[in-house]
């Protein structure tokens, strides 16, 4: 099922809040700027929180418990995958955007 938000015109009901990991630049790819009128709030998650969140969810939606991986082996994964860099990228992309009025 489609979330209701993707069967209505945009900003028709008045404001829409949408929560996504998605990075800005993926944003712009599809026009949601600030020049079309989009406003964003993010939240800048210390990293070391963000690991560890992962290191509790992600074992589990592959089908393992998370007390079976060592959390040295996850976090070597998690900087082999560039889930550091792709982190810091993002926060860097939005930080930009912080006294960006238009």
């Amino acid at each position: 099922l489609a979330p209701p938000y993707y069967d209505r015109d945009l900003f028709s009901g008045g404001p829409l809040v949408i929560r996504t990991h998605t990075p800005y630049h993926m944003l712009q790819r599809i026009g949601a700027t600030r020049k079309q009128g989009f406003k964003f709030v993010t939240v800048f998650r210390d990293a070391y929180d963000t690991m560890l969140s992962a290191y509790r969810f992600l074992p589990g939606v592959c089908g393992f418990d998370y007390g079976d991986i060592k959390m040295t082996s996850f976090y070597r994964l998690f900087q082999m995958a560039g889930m550091f860099d792709n982190m810091f990228s993002d926060y860097a992309d939005y930080w930009k955007l912080r006294h960006d009025p238009a």
